[in-house]
């Protein structure tokens, strides 16, 4: 007889186990899904690198404001200073 199950029925032992498999389950979710939001935040900020260098070879900004504007970006994100500056060069480069 296991001194760790001593006390507990089929029942009690069965909810512990069921209790447990969910928890594990989203612990594994939590991993997985913060792993995939670190890629996909990795691969926006590589995105902007290599438009923000066309941007450069093209002549639309000095690489003076490219490398402000990559200064800029914070942890996690694009500020809006930057998704704005982006959009006013898209809007020059279209006329």
């Amino acid at each position: 007889m296991n001194t760790l199950t001593l006390g507990l029925n089929d029942n009690e032992l069965s909810v512990i186990i069921v209790g447990m498999s969910i928890l594990g389950a989203i612990v594994m979710f939590g991993i997985v899904f913060g792993t995939l939001r670190r890629v996909l935040v990795k691969r926006q900020s590589e995105m902007t690198r290599r438009e923000l260098a066309a941007y450069v070879a093209e002549g639309s900004i000095t690489p003076d404001d490219a490398e402000r504007l990559l200064k800029a970006d914070i942890r996690g994100g694009c500020p809006a200073a930057l998704a704005e500056r982006l959009t006013d060069l898209r809007a020059a480069s279209n006329h």
